[in-house]
C-alpha cells in the first residue's frame, strides 16, 4: 500500500511523522510524494492552537473527493488533535477511518490493516507509561537528525494543553537513546537534536517515583555527556528546557561539554 504523512505542528510531530514511516515501510508499506497517489493518507496533528485544528480539519474533510475516485482509501488522524478529541472526530469527520492517539502510533500499522480487511472504523487514545521502542525508526543519511528522548508534561501551565494530549512525562533509558544515536551518525549524521516537551526534566518522574529525586540530581546531564562521548558526532541541540529544572548540574555540563550547543529556546 502507498502512504501519504501530512503533519502540522511542532519538531515532536515532525519525528513521530519519520518514526511512523519507519514502521509502515517495515510493513510493507511504500512512501509517496503526493496523497494524489496514496492509498493510505495519515494527518499528524497538533492541538496546541485552535487555528492548527481548524486548518487540519479543514483539510482532510477535502479527503472526501479523493475517496470518490478511490474508495479504498484509507484515512487516518494522529496525533494531539487525535489524542484531544478521539472518537469525536470520527463523527464529525465521516470520511475518516481511524484516530490514533499520542501514544497509539506503534498500533498504525495494525489498524491499518484492520481497515483493509473488514473496512471498520477505530479510535485508540490511550495513555501509557513507557514510550514504545518501535518509534526510534530513522531515514539514514541526514547531517541532522531528531532524537525524542522523552515525552509528556507534568507543568500543566493554565494556557497549555500539552499534558491532556501528550500525557504525563516519561523518560526513554539513556543507553537506548545513546545506541540510537549511534545508528544515526554510523549513518552520516553529525548534528543530533534531543526533543523533549519538558527535556530539563528528563528522568525526573522516573526519580521521584524510585525515591531518588533530589533539586541536584539532573538525569539531563548525564545524558547530555554520554550522548556527547559518541564518537562522529559533532553538535548537540536540545529543546524545549524548563527553567525550573536547570540547576547546577546541568549549567555545568553544557557549559564544559564542547558539542552542546550554547542556546536555549525556552518556551
Amino acid at each position: 500500500m502507498k502512504f501519504y504523512i501530512k503533519t502540522y505542528g511542532c519538531q515532536m510531530n515532525e519525528r513521530d511523522s519519520e518514526a511512523l514511516s519507519c514502521l509502515l515501510e517495515g510493513d510493507g508499506h511504500e512512501c509517496v510524494e503526493s496523497e494524489g497517489l496514496a492509498d493510505l493518507i495519515v494527518f499528524n496533528t497538533c492541538s496546541v492552537r485552535d487555528q492548527a485544528e481548524r486548518k487540519a480539519i479543514g483539510k482532510i474533510g477535502f479527503m472526501k473527493k479523493l475517496k470518490k475516485t478511490n474508495p479504498d482509501l484509507i484515512v487516518g488522524v494522529v496525533g494531539c488533535m487525535a489524542q484531544n478529541h478521539g472518537d469525536t472526530l470520527l463523527k464529525q469527520l465521516p470520511v475518516l477511518d481511524f484516530v490514533a492517539g499520542t501514544d497509539q502510533l506503534h498500533r498504525v500499522p495494525e489498524l491499518v490493516r484492520s481497515i483493509a480487511n473488514d473496512r471498520g472504523r477505530y479510535s485508540e487514545t490511550g495513555l501509557d507509561r513507557v514510550i514504545r521502542p518501535e518509534l526510534d525508526g530513522h531515514r539514514l543519511g541526514s547531517v541532522v537528525a531528531e532524537v525524542a528522548v522523552m515525552r509528556g508534561c507534568d507543568q500543566f501551565c493554565s494556557y497549555c494543553i500539552v499534558p491532556y494530549v501528550r500525557g504525563r512525562e516519561k523518560s526513554r533509558p539513556i543507553s537506548s537513546i545513546v545506541e540510537e544515536v549511534r545508528r544515526l551518525v554510523d549513518g552520516g549524521t553529525r548534528e543530533v537534536l534531543l526533543l523533549g516537551q519538558n527535556i530539563t526534566a528528563f528522568g525526573v518522574a522516573e526519580a521521584r517515583r524510585d525515591g531518588v529525586y533530589t533539586p541536584e540530581f539532573s538525569a539531563f546531564a548525564d545524558l547530555l555527556s554520554s550522548v556527547h562521548a559518541v564518537d562522529g558526532l559533532e553538535r548537540i541541540r536540545f529543546t524545549s528546557p524548563h527553567v525550573h529544572f536547570m540547576n547546577d548540574a546541568f549549567i555545568r555540563t553544557v557549559r564544559d561539554l564542547p558539542k552542546v550547543c550554547k542556546c536555549f529556546h525556552i518556551p
